[in-house]
């Protein structure tokens, strides 16, 4: 079986792709030619050392049968000491070549147990003249381990996982040599135990020799045992010096490493990161654009409404930069007093025609703009001519007195303790005709038990008798209870929800807490700024004001910055 690798390279420089792939292919195929040889190498070196030895034996040998046969004048043993010899020879050749091999298998078992980098002076059993399958098996696999490391490492360290794995295989690898081994040399053992016997057992046949025939047996046969084993290793080496001169690597290089004919870089690619980028461009767009929505939870558009509430939209207001709470008494052409009058319609389709009217501004939260929307929608009223009273219900943090800089020393609560009279707590606006202003008066310890008293229903049928339009500005209905005590005795009731400040899950619990409890509710969106985009509404003014909500830290209020414009790239956002 074959199979083959194909070697791929990516580099900013094709001439110098190609060299490495075939330097380094062409240096894989030297290691393991490099191993193969040496391996031949210490095989020729092992029998040289053997060689060496035994040359020495048989020449001594050699002249003791020469000066035997001269001295006694004997050329040739019987032919019963010939079988006896021959025989004799034989075991002998048998016990040497065991020998030679239990040799090699302890030489064998000590390098691989000495020797963990490197195979520089492995003999390969083949060499030897061992055939045993099994450990001709597993030298095969530690030679070509040591050769797949040596081409991992040209490419890799000695840390890399690769390298790691490998070492790991040629460990197991050696302990199953050293088990196999072991076994063999206890096997050779006991063969050359077995063989001595025999010889043995000859020995004693020999005994009834002839003297002179026994002498040139044992002469001859130490000759002849010297000579087989001298013929032997130089057959081995004979062998061995052939495997050397034939040694060829065990992979070849079937195509040279070689530039992509198409010459088209293929990286980095330029259509895929084009669709890439497109599809990044329009991916970030959009995930930013629903990923604002979803993570928004304030109101920001009308249909943010439309989805929390079933009470109707009756107005949108626009945002003001004015430097006052009163921007309709001041500034009654500007885009946002327009708006003003736009809810003021709106609220008279839903009276008609009946007389007097009561209007209460609420909201779920403080800084919703309540004072402020009740201050001015008090204001449009007068200026149509309708004699109109604003109503300071927040007792609990009045502030309509700040606007009006009126004084709060009297006012609702004192009327309905019974303190002072209703003529005594109604002060005239001051910046507006046909405007009056009725103040919360000093904060009570029980502001809810005097809304639901008697006399507060008092208070009102009174009003009514004197006032076209009577405004309430009331705290917020989200913390406190005093909005739904005076809806009994009001026509309309507006919810206040303010752009991007509303939430839209408390907007959406307190309206379905409303509904279930039977009272009617018209929403006005506050604080709608045009120039900040996302906003599906207009007026067609081409230009939009705003409104602060008093100073800062005024419970109720927040700041009246001027206001600066956008640069383009802050309107581009907004937009998106």
């Amino acid at each position: 079986e074959a199979s083959i690798l194909k070697l791929t390279l990516k580099s900013s420089s094709l001439p110098k792709a190609v060299d490495y792939l075939n330097m380094m292919t062409q240096q894989y195929l030297d290691i393991n030619l490099e191993m193969k040889n040496r391996i031949a190498e210490n095989t020729i070196k092992f029998i040289n050392g053997q060689l060496s030895i035994i040359s020495d034996t048989l020449s001594s040998a050699e002249m003791n049968l020469q000066r035997f046969r001269s001295k006694k004048e004997v050329m040739d043993i019987s032919f019963q000491s010939q079988q006896v010899f021959q025989y004799m020879g034989d075991m002998e050749k048998q016990r040497a070549e065991l020998l030679v091999k239990s040799q090699y298998y302890n030489n064998l078992k000590d390098y691989i147990k000495k020797n963990e980098t490197n195979l520089n002076n492995l003999v390969a059993p083949s060499a030897m003249g061992i055939e045993d399958p099994a450990l001709n098996a597993l030298v095969a696999q530690l030679i070509e381990l040591f050769n797949k490391k040596a081409g991992v490492l040209l490419y890799s360290t000695e840390k890399s996982p690769s390298v790691i794995t490998i070492n790991s295989q040629i460990l197991s690898t050696k302990r199953a040599i050293v088990e196999n081994v072991t076994n063999i040399i206890k096997n050779s053992n006991e063969a050359i135990a077995d063989i001595n016997r025999q010889i043995r057992k000859i020995s004693l046949r020999l005994n009834e020799l002839p003297v002179t025939q026994r002498q040139l047996f044992n002469f001859e046969r130490k000759f002849k045992l010297a000579d087989n084993i001298y013929t032997f290793l130089l057959e081995k080496r004979s062998d061995a010096q052939i495997t050397k001169a034939s040694n060829m690597p065990d992979n070849q290089i079937i195509d040279k490493a070689r530039t992509d004919f198409s010459n088209v870089p293929v990286f980095p690619k330029k259509s895929m990161n084009y669709l890439i980028a497109l599809i990044l461009g329009i991916a970030f767009p959009l995930a930013y654009v629903f990923g604002k929505d979803y993570m928004n939870d304030k109101i920001v558009e009308r249909k943010d409404v439309e989805k929390n509430t079933k009470f109707p939209i009756i107005g949108q207001l626009l945002h003001s930069n004015k430097d006052t709470q009163l921007v309709v008494a001041h500034y009654p052409k500007s885009s946002i007093s327009e708006s003003f009058r736009s809810l003021r319609t709106n609220i008279q389709y839903l009276v008609r025609s009946k007389m007097p009217v009561t209007i209460m501004v609420t909201a779920d939260m403080s800084s919703a703009g309540k004072t402020f929307v009740s201050m001015n929608l008090a204001s449009v009223y007068a200026q149509y001519g309708k004699k109109t009273i604003l109503l300071g219900f927040d007792l609990r943090k009045p502030k309509i007195y700040h606007d009006f800089k009126l004084n709060n020393d009297k006012g609702i609560t004192s009327y309905l303790i019974g303190k002072d009279s209703l003529d005594d707590i109604i002060q005239p606006s001051g910046v507006i005709d046909h405007l009056d202003v009725i103040m919360a008066g000093p904060v009570p310890p029980n502001p809810a038990e005097l809304i639901a008293s008697d006399q507060n229903a008092v208070l009102f049928e009174e009003l009514k008798k004197r006032y076209d339009y009577i405004l309430i500005d009331t705290p917020p209905v989200g913390l406190v209870t005093d909005a739904f005590l005076l809806m009994p005795y009001t026509d309309v009731n507006i919810y206040l929800v303010r752009q991007n400040y509303t939430n839209k899950r408390i907007f959406g619990a307190l309206s379905k807490d409303i509904e279930e409890r039977g009272m009617k509710m018209s929403v006005v969106i506050n604080d709608i700024n045009m120039e900040g985009g996302g906003y599906g509404y207009g007026y067609g003014y081409g230009y939009g004001y705003g409104y602060g909500y008093g100073k800062q830290g005024s419970g109720y209020y927040t700041d009246d910055s001027p206001r600066k414009k956008n640069s383009f790239f802050r309107r581009l956002i907004n937009k998106v």
